[in-house]
């Protein structure tokens, strides 16, 4: 995994799914759709704090 957190290690039915998921739209397909969404976490850290500041009310509203 891009972000070095494997989410379907220890998650036998997540792993069930996403292997139909793959088999039905081609692994090609379904790692490059991912391949966006899994790298998610490194462009977070790259960017600058303060960037992400203007964000965090509205990320907190969605989660509480």
């Amino acid at each position: 995994m891009p972000v070095g957190l494997d989410v379907f290690d220890g998650h036998p039915k997540l792993s069930t799914w996403k292997d139909r998921v793959r088999a039905a739209i081609s692994a090609d397909l379904f790692d490059e759709v991912h391949q966006r969404i899994l790298s998610a976490q490194e462009i977070v850290q790259t960017m600058d704090g303060s960037k992400l500041q203007h964000f965090k009310p509205k990320i907190l509203k969605l989660f509480l």
